[in-house]
């Protein structure tokens, strides 16, 4: 086979992962192509979803180009994407399109997440959200929870937030409410919390007794549930990474986030 341009591989391995699904079970499956934005990430997306289904999976198409431009090849990389396909479509959330369009009843299912609004501003126009210094507060909804921890959720967009009904203000109001259920806390001083995080001689070099009461009501728990997904989404990142990020890289975000917290704590008591 003659080495393929990008449009010339998407439209092929369309082709080649209708048949290879096909005798995996998914007799019928719908392919295309969107340009997608996602927080920190761009790319081109192949989009796969049952015929009959309401809920597809996407992947970064790019990606899968950029192996094949290194010299994979195509056949080994058709079957390796066929099996991921068959597989997230397998783990695929069932989802009642009744239940997707009626707020009261997804609003449980809610979450926060933080993200930098540097290299996000795409993201970031066409979802709600609250600046928070150079952070942005997003929300998402959880459809569904995995034996191992692994989250099945999509972003609240601002389409959505229309077709609810309710304002952005609302939203978040009802994410912090229901942080709990998807990033629970546990009764932990954030002077532990963040030893855990920094190793216990990098921070006590800068925060020495540093002990923190949180309330669960007003700003304060609003500050507490934001810090609290941060610092889990971060440590949960270095676990997914086997620790492939360097020693010293892990300090100084952890650094970074110690700091963040300090200032906020400032700006908490002052309320």
């Amino acid at each position: 086979m003659d080495h393929m341009t990008f449009d010339e591989f998407k439209e092929v391995l369309a082709e080649d992962l209708k048949e290879s699904l096909y005798t995996r079970g998914y007799e019928d499956v719908e392919i295309g192509f969107n340009h997608t934005n996602k927080a920190n990430v761009e790319y081109e997306a192949m989009t796969i979803k049952p015929a009959d289904g309401q809920i597809g999976i996407n992947f970064n198409i790019e990606g899968f180009y950029q192996e094949y431009e290194k010299g994979v090849d195509y056949s080994e990389l058709r079957h390796a994407i066929a099996d991921l396909a068959a597989k997230s479509l397998d783990n695929a959330p069932e989802v009642n399109t009744n239940v997707l369009t009626d707020y009261e009843q997804m609003k449980d299912k809610l979450s926060l997440e933080v993200i930098s609004k540097k290299g996000n501003e795409a993201f970031l126009e066409n979802i709600p959200h609250k600046d928070l210094e150079d952070m942005a507060v997003y929300y998402r909804f959880v459809l569904d929870v995995h034996t191992n921890g692994e989250m099945q959720s999509i972003t609240v967009t601002n389409n959505m937030l229309e077709n609810y009904g309710i304002t952005a203000d609302k939203l978040h109001e009802d994410a912090i409410a229901n942080a709990p259920n998807y990033r629970p806390a546990v009764i932990k001083t954030m002077t532990d919390t963040l030893r855990e995080m920094m190793g216990v001689d990098m921070f006590d070099m800068f925060a020495e007794g540093l002990n923190t009461k949180w309330s669960d009501r007003g700003k304060k728990g609003e500050w507490a549930c934001i810090i609290m997904n941060m610092c889990q989404r971060q440590k949960q990142r270095h676990t997914d990474r086997n620790s492939s990020i360097s020693f010293m890289n892990r300090r100084i975000c952890c650094v970074i986030v110690l700091l963040l917290v300090m200032t906020l704590l400032v700006v908490v008591q002052e309320t």
